[in-house]
Formats: C-alpha cells, sequence, structure tokens
C-alpha cells in the first residue's frame, strides 16, 4: 500500500538558518500529527477491548483462512519468473462482540505521513468477520516500486466508537517532501466536547510489514507461514 515514502528534500541554505527552519515548520506539525494519531487513546472507556477482535488474514492451503495472531503482522512478497515481485491478498478484519452496534472507522498512516480514512460503518454486534480492506480486487499489499528489496510497513488504526466518529478531522495527505506545506486541520486545535454517558470509544493497532523473501531454497522445502504456499525442496537446484 506504501507509495510516497522513498522522496528527498531539496538542499537549504545554510546561511539562512531562520528561512530553513521556517520552511521545515510546517512539515514537522504534520509528521508530529500523524504521529499524535497514531498513538491516540482513550484510556478511560468502558468498551471491553477484548470484544472487538481486529485481525490480518490471509488465504490457507485447502481454502481455509490463517489469521496472524498478532498485531505485528508479517507478509513475505516473492519474487516471480518475470522478475515481479508478487502481491499478497490479505485481509484487514473486524468482529464486534460488544453487545452493541459499533462505528468502525479504519485509517491508514502511510509511510509519507499521510493519514485515509478506510471504512466507516457501524457493524452489529455478533460472530461474525467484516472484512474492512481486502475484498476489492484492487486491494493487496505490496513492496514499493523500484524498492522492492526493502520492507514496507504499512499501519492501521481502528476506532470502535459509540457514536459516528468524523473522518475527516483524521485524514490528511501524504507528505510531498520539498513542496510547500499548507496548514490543515488539526485535532490538537479543536476543543474537545465533554464526554457523556452515551459517547464511548477505544482504539486498536495494527502493523503490517511486507518484505521480499530472499531465503535460499535448497534441499530443504519451503512453505509460507499460513502453508497456501509450499516449494519442495532439491537437492542439486537452488534458488533465492
Amino acid at each position: 500500500m506504501a507509495a510516497g515514502a522513498y522522496s528527498s528534500w531539496p538542499p537549504l541554505d545554510p546561511s539562512q538558518p531562520g528561512r530553513a527552519a521556517e520552511a521545515l515548520r510546517p512539515a514537522i506539525k504534520r509528521v508530529a500529527q500523524w504521529e499524535r494519531l497514531l498513538e491516540l487513546r482513550n484510556r478511560a472507556s468502558d468498551i471491553d477491548a477484548a470484544s472487538i477482535d481486529f485481525v490480518c488474514s490471509e488465504p490457507a492451503e485447502g481454502g481455509a483462512k490463517f489469521v496472524h495472531p498478532s498485531n505485528e503482522v508479517t507478509l513475505e512478497s516473492v519474487q516471480q519468473r518475470d522478475k515481479q515481485w508478487s502481491e499478497i491478498k490479505a485481509k484487514l478484519e473486524v468482529r464486534n462482540r460488544s453487545g452493541r452496534t459499533l462505528h468502525i472507522l479504519l485509517a491508514y498512516f502511510s509511510p509519507a505521513y499521510g493519514v485515509q480514512v478506510l471504512r466507516n460503518d457501524p457493524i452489529e454486534s455478533g460472530e461474525a468477520w467484516v472484512t474492512l480492506y481486502g475484498d476489492d480486487p484492487s486491494h493487496a499489499f505490496r513492496l514499493v516500486e523500484g524498492h522492492e528489496t526493502e520492507e514496507t510497513i504499512d499501519r492501521f488504526q481502528l476506532i470502535a466508537s459509540t457514536e459516528r466518529v468524523d473522518g475527516f478531522l483524521l485524514e490528511q495527505a501524504d507528505l510531498e517532501l520539498g513542496a510547500a506545506v499548507a496548514a490543515t486541520r488539526a485535532l490538537g486545535s479543536i476543543q474537545a466536547k465533554k464526554k457523556t454517558r452515551s459517547q464511548d470509544w477505544l482504539t486498536k493497532s495494527l502493523r503490517v510489514r511486507v518484505c521480499p523473501r530472499l531465503n535460499q531454497l535448497g534441499k530443504k522445502p519451503w512453505a509460507s507461514d499460513n502453508g497456501a504456499v509450499v516449494i519442495k525442496g532439491h537437492r542439486k537446484l537452488k534458488a533465492n
């Protein structure tokens, strides 16, 4: 999913440090806001965190589903015969077992310090899993083009709330290094409303690490974490 994370900042004039600092200030504020949003927590929430399951899953062998047990997920991209790196068709899913309908917002935090709201819908309580990302054919996890030998980290934040969350307050465009940064809205500048009995929310996060699989295949067979891909070893042939 990552894009725009490898731009470079143009050189600044060392003889004018004041102007350089002024030019950097909006970008620094944007990065700080991105970090604050990523660490957003409601420690006074009455919603049982264990009743909200937020996971990453992959197709497994035999048509089953492999659910990563942690919120720190590693996905492997494999180089194909045409030298292209494979996309990983993983899904982000949620299950609401709180006993009441909750508004679920899913935000994507890009490596370029952008924030994009991917879903913002009410989800009823029950045992059913709801896919937040991964049902659309275009949805996939992938390495950054031109930087396939480097891992990509995608961060996601889920907000479960008793009332609908205004996603507009969370979104911000990717930071284009070297471009002028205009003043934007910031949660820190908005006066928080006094909490009422009807308002409650909590957050859950997922960190998805997409990395190129560079392990050498030799005599021993290799299998992906979910068991969907199995490559038999060969005593003479070796491949990376």
